[in-house]
């Protein structure tokens, strides 16, 4: 860096400079003094910039965790055969996991910012969960349901449950759902009471 001071080149760099008990990284500005025809030397400015370089390993710190967490959920999301969903405050979803968007037979673009009603629901299925939305957002409680639904897998019987998302203030700041098929279980119920009903 100095030569290329002394050469006449303006150098900024930053670095690691140790301290007895210690060091601090900074930033170097080398700034040629001309005299004449020629440098004669060099001003160094040096700024002390650890608070900032801490600020920024912190960040990306924060954001590798954040990101390997995103990254968990997605794939623990996208394989489970139960659909997973978010709402938010004005009943428009804003996360559909994998599975859903296949029962809709829609894509991420297609379904995400849209209502129940604006996704093809009957309009009693969609005014249901919009009062269910709002009776969370208002009472800061999960609420648990039973519905049949007509998708790209035929018409199935659903069971689900909507749950508060609390912000940092304790406000409901948006609903997230699980909903799972429960078809078979609900015919095999049926075909038990049948049988129980015969032998009566």
């Amino acid at each position: 860096h100095v030569d290329r001071a002394l050469a006449g080149e303006r150098v900024e760099y930053e670095a690691f400079a140790a301290y007895p008990g210690g060091g601090r990284h900074i930033h170097a500005a080398l700034v040629p003094h001309p005299d004449g025809g020629r440098v004669a030397g060099y001003y160094a400015l040096v700024t002390d910039v650890s608070d900032r370089v801490r600020a920024a390993a912190e960040v990306a710190r924060v954001t590798a965790a954040s990101d390997r967490r995103k990254r968990l959920y997605e794939t623990i999301l996208s394989n489970t055969p139960d659909l997973a969903y978010v709402f938010d405050l004005d009943h428009r979803f804003t996360y559909a996991n994998e599975v859903l968007l296949r029962m809709w037979g829609k894509t991420w673009d297609e379904a995400i910012g849209k209502t129940c009603r604006e996704l093809g629901y009957e309009p009693w299925h969609a005014a249901l969960h919009d009062r269910e939305i709002e009776q969370v957002k208002a009472t800061k409680r999960p609420i648990r349901g039973e519905v049949p639904f007509a998708g790209t897998f035929g018409r199935r019987v659903y069971d689900y449950i909507f749950v508060p998302v609390l912000g940092p203030d304790g406000e409901v700041e948006a609903v997230a759902g699980t909903t799972r098929d429960v078809t078979d279980r609900k015919h095999a119920e049926e075909e038990r009471e049948a049988l129980l009903d015969q032998l009566r």
